[in-house]
């Protein structure tokens, strides 16, 4: 019994011993469930963390990103600008504008910008970016952005953005018709017709070239300065309104035709200026014939040159040399002569009843007038200096006048440089069969147009493109009661292309159903009346730009009719046998600029220019800016 006793007592002291074992394993599973729970739980905390940071990197990345896209897009940041960037590949533009703090300060409503993570432009928080050309040669631009946060020390990596700006051409229109007018061919002795033109505005010139007449029927008046570069005959009729200047070796008045003179009605003189022109330094000769060599003017020949209002008017000779016998320069005329530097000037008459007065200012001088006083500059008194003082002033500054030599030297395209430049609009192109009704096109497209369209309108929104919008004339062009509309609120334009040797024609009209014929390129008119053929087409607002430039490539012509509507810079190439021609039939209602070697009046009233900005001028409109650059392509890596 005692042995069964004994034997039972060892059995529970092994069952306590047995459950003291379990406790002490449970107890070390527990522990060991308890430190991995907290070891997972950590681990877990701070891929939270780490993740949590690269979620707020690609926010802050591409929030950055999107920020300076945009700004691109609305020129805040220009091309130009995005361009010089490119250019500094090394640099890096922080993307700031917060404080830097940590995990453990918290944040109150004051820190403000200082919690911003990414943006506080620290070792361990920043985001910058760098410009940098495309390395496969394309004018395109690579934008990366950069962020890093890491606030927990465990991933130093920063997320990267790489962004390509992709370039697109605007098509850029090198700057033509650089004055209101440029009409003649230098390279011709044929004599260009000029009549019926008014040119309604004292800015800017009006420039002829080669062989001209200045009119030989009807009316022309010109209130801008008048530059003439070749001979130039003055027909009857023919009114100025401000200063005529001969300019180089070749300019002079032609002698030698039937005109009558030159009459400057307003506040103008003549300053007859051998300056030297592409290379040519020979004196200017005054008088000159159907070729430009100096000619004398015979005791029995008498060319009217009367200026500034009769007088008080002058003429200022600076290297050119004039003989004047007669009733030319007359004091009932022009009064006042200066003989400038290098000049020669010769009253050849002894009695002739003239009382000029000249002045010698560096040149020389030869009077046979006993009626004619010669005074030394600084011998000058009275009236007789305050006209001088105009006269030499205003000389002077023409001699050295940039605005004025660029003027002059801007001379009518020949068909090869045009060609060159804008011969690329003859392919590619879709084109336009729909010839009557009122349709649109969308813009930044080549277009090609041939034959007759009629009763109808085409809208392009230039706008909703790039760039520019072009139409290839192929083949004669004739629009009957059609127009072309867009709009000049932005600066993409309308490229019209004239193939070599075609015609374009603003042609008949059809008032009484109400039909406008042209090409409307200009927002603002003096009259919103679209319904009827004679009140819409009012002029356009001086001052605009318009949207469209059209462009003969040899041998062309323009020809706008009665109450048809141009606005337009019109620059057709082409000199000798390819020379183009401008007409303007009974006063049509052009607004712009045109250029061309010749020009043809039809009859009726006279074609009216108020002023025109050029291509390259400010027009004082608002317009939203565009970019060259569009984002193209995205790309997102770790390094």
């Amino acid at each position: 019994m005692k042995f069964l006793h004994k034997g039972k007592r060892h059995h529970m002291n092994n069952r306590k011993g047995g459950m003291l074992v379990l406790v002490l394993m449970i107890f070390a599973v527990s522990l060991i469930l308890i430190s991995s729970a907290m070891t997972i739980t950590l681990s877990s905390r701070s891929r939270y963390y780490v993740d949590t940071e690269r979620s707020q990197e690609r926010l802050t990345l591409t929030s950055a990103a999107e920020a300076v896209i945009d700004a691109i897009k609305t020129q805040e940041i220009t091309d130009e600008r995005l361009e010089y960037m490119s250019g500094n590949t090394t640099s890096k533009y922080m993307i700031t504008g917060a404080s830097g703090t940590s995990v453990k300060d918290g944040a109150n409503a004051v820190d403000g910008k200082s919690i911003a993570p990414g943006l506080t432009g620290s070792e361990q928080s920043y985001t910058y970016m760098t410009v940098r050309p495309a390395e496969d040669g394309t004018q395109d631009i690579i934008l990366k952005f950069s962020t890093l946060i890491n606030v927990t020390n465990q991933d130093g990596k920063a997320e990267n953005l790489e962004v390509r700006m992709k370039w697109e051409d605007p098509g850029d229109v090198p700057p033509l018709c650089a004055n209101m007018v440029t009409c003649g061919d230098e390279t011709s002795s044929d004599v260009v017709d000029i009549q019926r033109l008014y040119v309604e505005t004292d800015k800017s010139y009006t420039v002829f070239h080669g062989n001209t007449y200045i009119t030989k029927a009807g009316e022309t008046k010109i209130y801008n300065k008048t530059v003439i570069t070749g001979p130039s005959t003055g027909g009857n009729g023919t009114i100025y309104y401000n200063d005529v200047i001969f300019y180089g070796p070749k300019a002079g008045v032609n002698i030698q035709s039937n005109g009558n003179g030159f009459w400057i009605q307003g506040d103008g003189d003549f300053y007859f200026l051998g300056v030297t022109v592409d290379g040519n330094s020979n004196i200017q000769n005054a008088f000159v014939d159907n070729n430009g060599n100096g000619k004398e003017l015979g005791n029995g020949t008498n060319i009217n040159m009367r200026s500034h209002n009769r007088n008080n008017g002058g003429a200022y000779f600076y290297r050119s040399k004039i003989s004047i016998p007669n009733q030319t320069f007359t004091d009932s005329d022009t009064k006042y002569l200066v003989s400038g530097t290098g000049a020669s000037v010769s009253r050849t008459t002894q009695y002739d009843g003239v009382s000029n007065i000249i002045v010698k200012d560096g040149g020389s001088v030869n009077n046979k007038s006993v009626s004619t006083k010669v005074y030394e500059s600084g011998a000058v008194t009275g009236t007789d200096l305050q006209v001088y003082n105009r006269l030499h002033n205003k000389a002077t500054s023409y001699i050295n006048d940039a605005n004025l030599k660029a003027a002059a030297s801007r001379t009518v395209p020949t068909s090869t440089q045009m060609t060159k430049d804008y011969g690329s609009y003859a392919t590619g192109t879709t084109f336009i069969n729909q010839k009557s009704g009122n349709f649109t096109l969308p813009a930044g497209e080549k277009y090609e147009m041939s034959g007759t369209y009629s009763d109808g309108s085409l809208t392009i929104d230039l706008g909703s493109a790039t760039g520019n919008t072009s139409i290839y004339i192929s083949g004669n062009v004739t629009f009957d009661a059609f127009h072309i509309k867009v709009s000049n609120d932005s600066d993409n334009r309308l490229i019209i292309v004239m193939a070599k040797g075609t015609n374009f024609t603003m042609g008949a009209i059809k008032c009484w159903d109400n039909k406008i014929t042209g090409i409307l390129s200009c927002d603002k008119r003096n009259s919103t009346n679209w319904t009827n053929a004679y009140s819409a087409p009012l002029e356009a607002t001086s001052g605009q730009k318009p949207a469209c430039v059209i462009v003969g490539l040899g041998s062309n012509t323009f020809k706008a009719v009665q109450a048809s509507v141009v606005d337009a810079y019109i620059s057709l190439a082409g000199k000798g046998s390819e020379a183009s021609t401008v007409i303007f039939n009974n006063g049509p209602h052009f607004y712009g600029r045109w250029e061309a070697a010749k020009y043809l009046y039809e009859g009726g009233d006279p074609s009216r220019m108020s002023f025109c900005p050029g291509m390259d001028e400010e027009d004082g409109s608002e317009k939203p800016l565009k970019s060259k650059y569009t984002a193209d392509s995205y790309r997102f890596f770790y390094e």
